[in-house]
């Protein structure tokens, strides 16, 4: 089947589209991008302008109990059935896509970033405490690709208050615990024009 639309709750809003994407290694909790070693304490501008804390240098992997994290922000959600909604963005790093026109490069592509200073791996208590601070109570969990790092998503989400959604481009099935605790998933899928070849952006 070909999964394209929003997920609500678990259940899929089907449309026309070009599929649902193929699946990552299954080893991604020993994932190091570009072979990154340390991240720094001091985060982008625009980072910082939009997070209240700094990690401490650790290395950029996914792992079970830290998210990889490009930045945290207030805004309008602009996209989906909650356009208009006040959320707090979580936009999570890494990506196993590389879109010619993504406009969040910086999350993934080491090429043309420096990723030890635009990603940060934080703690789930930490993260945690930021977010339940913020106004917003809808979290809009964006990357990237955050599926990439669905065990550490699925932890933070266990410990708070909000409606959830999740931003993905349908590349990785989401788990049983996720589709029980998200409320809507925002499903893009990519098509050729972002240049991944299709054995990579669809999964039958």
């Amino acid at each position: 089947r070909q999964w394209v639309g929003v997920w609500i709750r678990g259940r899929a809003t089907l449309r026309d589209g070009s599929g649902f994407g193929v699946g990552v290694p299954r080893s991604v909790d020993r994932l190091e991008v570009g072979g990154l070693a340390e991240t720094r304490t001091e985060l982008p501008s625009s980072a910082r302008r939009r997070t209240t804390a700094h990690a401490p240098a650790v290395k950029l992997r996914i792992v079970p109990d830290r998210l990889v994290v490009s930045e945290v922000f207030d805004s309008v959600q602009g996209e989906g059935p909650s356009v208009g909604v006040p959320s707090t963005f979580l936009r999570l790093g890494f990506c196993n896509l590389a879109c010619s026109w993504c406009d969040t490069a910086y999350t993934w592509d080491a090429s043309r970033f420096d990723l030890s200073k635009e990603l940060a791996s934080r703690a789930l208590g930490e993260l945690g405490a930021e977010l339940s601070a913020r106004s917003p109570r809808n979290l809009v969990v964006t990357g990237g690709e955050p599926l990439l790092q669905s065990e550490a998503i699925t932890a933070l989400l266990t410990a708070l208050p909000h409606r959830v959604e999740i931003e993905t481009a349908g590349t990785i099935a989401p788990t049983d615990a996720l589709l029980a605790r998200v409320d809507q998933w925002n499903v893009s899928p990519k098509l050729a024009s972002s240049g991944n070849p299709l054995e990579k952006r669809r999964r039958d």
